[in-house]
């Protein structure tokens, strides 16, 4: 796990009366005084790359931690303390994959000083900005919200990180179970949330905002607004929008191809880390070692995940493309795209990864259990691994595919708790997720892959029709434009084979018609009754019906996990819901906003899905979730996207845009698949194998649940659960709502279980007793 911290705008922790300042474990400074800045992890340098101004105006840009100012003096000395040189009047970190020049940089940083700052989410990659101008700190995220931001109060100022545990550490924050009720009944109503994290004090600043310091007191301010509520939608001509995602979804491919050397440089010993679980109190920090001595480290350098889908494929012929070219300067594979930056004055061009020009390594899965099928009928499985190897043989890239073992299914942790699979040992990431519970899968896959491995998540949630978006359609008066494709799209086998074209197209007139306040009360309404959106009660763990079409067509909806809830969480939610339909609307769009949600709250898993997954000194990258890419996607029309197999037909286009004959005619008969209204979030296991993995586990289940801290605290209905457990024991089949709800409960559970059992801490200088949730237990 790898997270920046500092803080501003705080007392001096030498003044009078003050204890010394504390130190994150194992954190590099990237600059020192009196409001420093850590990198913590075993981050790459140049994924710290600084820009300061100087007194007489001119710019230095480094890469790396620091060591020394442009005034030679040593500031490597305790957090905090007395700088023995001027602090630089401006300054600007970079941290994470970020595709700018030096020159860029240095440009950004003097716009800054006049108070801009969308300008520094601008370039190719994935990456956090921290700029300190004077007394004023911002710490800038990302659009989707996989580069999250994290503040409390602290010593008269504030803190900040892009990790909450090490503030709840720095603070001493208890855990907050009111929140982690609310993230299960309204994991997309920020109006539920409120900006909480699962500790007390510590807030989250929302996608697309950037936290603001001055003086020591923060304040959230957007940096990119979405489409107002009034006026025409912001899309671009289909062709210039094809084009311009084809620009970007190039560059960000190319900011992951720089090489990088295997990770050998220190990292936080066990126990002072966020994700550290089961060392021991105040264990002693000691370097890393090589990569040949840390094993799980890849040692390919480029690796992609080739799953058999249209998003996998595109991002793995973007990136074979510099490496396949045969060698004498013959022409590149027909399917090849270039890779170089599509303005004169983009970044250099990328070289290829590896310097023999060695190919990437294409990775499939494939489950442990295949979904039975007639024997003369292959499985899904099957049919994936085909067109993956099709795939895989056109751009010329290496495959391979791997079996899961039994071990890799979901929840496989509960079938047999021995010491080699217990659920409780393994890493802590900083909130909980549905990548809790898938096992072994993920990051067996990813040992398999490269050092820098491309993954196609994020696709689905950035280029598909999210259903709320017709009744953005309906405000400009163009639903009807969209008919043939809502009745495509409604047939026996498609997207949204669960409803009528005609209840589709109701459902979004009357979206349009719906007020914010109508549509909140509307959404308690459903919560306390249990119903869902036509008004059938359902019950006992079978869930709301919220993943169905005309739950998405609304103004928000609970989450898959509310049926699980206590009839007094579900109320709190309610009521919090109730008081935000009393406030003023927000001046966006509904389809717009439900979209935007879904992709935060998929980010945000995303983001566990790594800090579990990722070996040591292993990146895994997500194109299609970077800032440039999320914005030439919601510049695309809702109408190109309205009928089956639109992501395909999509991005057929963009890799002909990119310079490429397209993808692979294998594909051509595949229909990208997916729940209604929204796909699985980031880390949920596929539904075959979570079923699998769920009647074998049944009993362990019941055992961790009987006695967890969930049920403990009131926010999850034991006898619920248990019922539908034993349900389960007895061959009974669980819908796929109330699977992915349970999948929700079971992760949260075991990300409390792990936290409880949490020692040490991510700072130095700072005594701390044994933590323990505060969540039906007593503190230690």
């Amino acid at each position: 796990m790898r997270w920046i911290v500092g803080w501003s705008g705080t007392r001096s922790p030498h003044h009078p009366g003050e204890p010394p300042g504390p130190e994150p474990v194992g954190g590099l400074p990237l600059w020192t005084g009196p409001e420093p800045l850590w990198a913590v992890g075993d981050w790459r340098p140049e994924e710290l790359r600084r820009v300061e101004m100087l007194p007489d105006g001119r710019t230095v840009t480094r890469t790396g931690p620091a060591t020394a100012t442009h005034d030679g003096a040593d500031h490597t000395g305790p957090a905090g303390g007395p700088r023995t040189g001027p602090t630089p009047p401006a300054r600007l970190a970079v941290v994470g994959h970020c595709h700018a020049t030096d020159e860029q940089l240095a440009v950004a940083l003097a716009a800054a000083r006049a108070g801009a700052l969308r300008h520094l989410t601008r370039w190719p990659g994935s990456y956090w900005t921290v700029l300190s101008i004077g007394t004023r700190t911002c710490l800038i995220g990302d659009l989707a919200g996989l580069r999250p931001v994290f503040h409390t109060p602290w010593r008269g100022g504030t803190a900040y990180a892009t990790a909450a545990l090490p503030l709840a550490d720095l603070v001493d924050a208890d855990l907050d179970p009111g929140y982690l009720a609310a993230a299960l009944a309204c994991p997309e109503i920020p109006e539920v949330l409120d900006g909480r994290t699962p500790y007390r004090g510590v807030r989250r600043l929302d996608a697309g905002h950037a936290l603001e310091i001055r003086a020591g007191t923060a304040r959230q301010a957007r940096y990119e607004r979405p489409p107002a509520a009034v006026g025409a939608a912001p899309w671009l001509p289909v062709e210039e929008a094809i084009e311009r995602l084809a620009e970007a979804l190039r560059d960000a491919v190319a900011a992951r191809l720089t090489p990088h050397p295997a990770p050998t440089g220190p990292h936080p010993a066990p126990g002072h880390g966020p994700d550290s679980t089961h060392a021991p109190e105040g264990a002693a920090h000691a370097p890393g070692g090589s990569a040949a001595a840390r094993p799980g480290t890849p040692t390919v350098p480029l690796g992609a995940d080739l799953s058999g889908g249209t998003a996998s494929a595109t991002l793995a012929l973007l990136a074979a493309a510099p490496t396949t070219a045969p060698a004498g300067g013959a022409a590149p594979h027909p399917h090849a795209c270039s890779n170089r930056p599509g303005t004169p004055d983009g970044p250099a061009p990328v070289e290829p990864p590896a310097p023999d020009g060695e190919a990437p390594l294409a990775i499939t899965w494939t489950p442990a259990h295949p979904e039975p099928a007639p024997a003369a009928t292959p499985t899904p499985a099957q049919r994936a691994v085909r067109r993956a190897r099709a795939v895989a043989a056109e751009a010329g890239m290496r495959h391979r595919v791997i079996t899961g073992p039994a071990s890799a299914l979901p929840f496989a942790a509960f079938t047999d708790p021995s010491a080699d699979h217990d659920p409780l040992a393994g890493p802590l990431p900083d909130h909980p997720g549905p990548a809790l519970v898938d096992g072994d899968a993920t990051r067996l896959r990813l040992a398999a892959g490269g050092r820098d491995h491309l993954v196609g998540h994020g696709a689905r949630h950035v280029l598909d029709r999210h259903p709320a978006r017709l009744a953005d359609l309906a405000l400009d008066r163009g639903l009807r434009h969209a008919a043939r494709g809502v009745g495509a799209l409604t047939r026996p086998g498609a997207e949204w084979s669960g409803a009528t074209a005609t209840g589709v197209l109701l459902a979004a007139r009357r979206l349009a018609a719906t007020t914010w306040a109508d549509g909140m009360a509307a959404t308690a309404a459903r919560m306390l009754h249990r119903t869902s959106p036509r008004g059938r009660r359902r019950g006992g763990g079978t869930g709301f019906a919220m993943q169905d079409v005309y739950s998405a067509i609304s103004w928000s909806a609970p989450g898959p996990a509310a049926a699980w809830l206590t009839g007094d969480a579900l109320a709190t939610a309610a009521a919090q819901l109730r008081a935000a339909a009393e406030r003023p609307a927000p001046d966006t769009r509904p389809g717009e906003r439900r979209a935007r949600l879904a992709l935060a709250r998929y980010a945000a898993d995303h983001r566990v899905l790594q800090q579990l997954a990722e070996a040591p000194g292993q990146r895994l990258h997500a194109p299609f979730l970077d800032d440039e890419v999320v914005r030439a996607c919601r510049a695309l029309p809702i109408e190109p996207r309205l009928h089956p197999g639109a992501r395909r037909a999509l991005l057929e286009r963009v890799i002909r845009h990119a310079g490429g004959r397209g993808l692979p005619g294998v594909l051509a008969g595949h229909a990208a698949g997916g729940e209604p209204g929204q796909a699985g979030n980031a880390g949920t296991p596929p539904a075959a194998a979570a079923r699998t993995g769920l009647r074998a586990a049944a009993a362990g289940l019941a055992e961790l649940l009987g006695s967890g801290l969930l049920p403990a605290a009131g926010v999850v209905d034991r006898a619920a659960a248990l019922s539908t457990l034993r349900a389960v024991t007895q061959g009974a089949e669980v819908p796929h709502d109330a699977l992915r709800g349970l999948i929700e409960v079971v992760g949260t559970e075991v990300w409390l279980r792990r936290l409880q059992l949490r020692r040490g801490s991510c700072w130095t200088e700072r005594p701390r007793t044994h933590r323990a949730p505060s969540v039906g237990l007593p503190r230690g």
